[in-house]
């Protein structure tokens, strides 16, 4: 939370570096939070780990797809 208000507050470049700490932070928590989720899944395991992984594709893919949505047709708002 510090380093994303840092993120708000600061100014031009300074604005870069606890943005970019976040995400590296956040990048190294994952192998706790996927752990944690499957943790009691039982025979679910299998399923559970492969829609955490979909999920990380999600979120990469959708993106990209909104935004050429919003570039060609239905601007940004009509994207969302």
């Amino acid at each position: 939370m510090a380093l994303l208000g840092a993120t708000m507050l600061g100014m031009g470049l300074l604005r870069c570096g606890p943005y970019w700490a976040s995400g590296l932070f956040n990048s190294i928590m994952w192998s706790n939070i996927f752990t944690l989720a499957i943790r009691d899944l039982k025979q679910y395991t299998s399923m559970g780990s492969s829609l955490l992984v979909m999920m990380i594709v999600g979120g990469a893919l959708i993106p990209l797809l909104q935004g050429v949505v919003a570039d060609t047709s239905l601007g940004v708002k009509g994207a969302f």
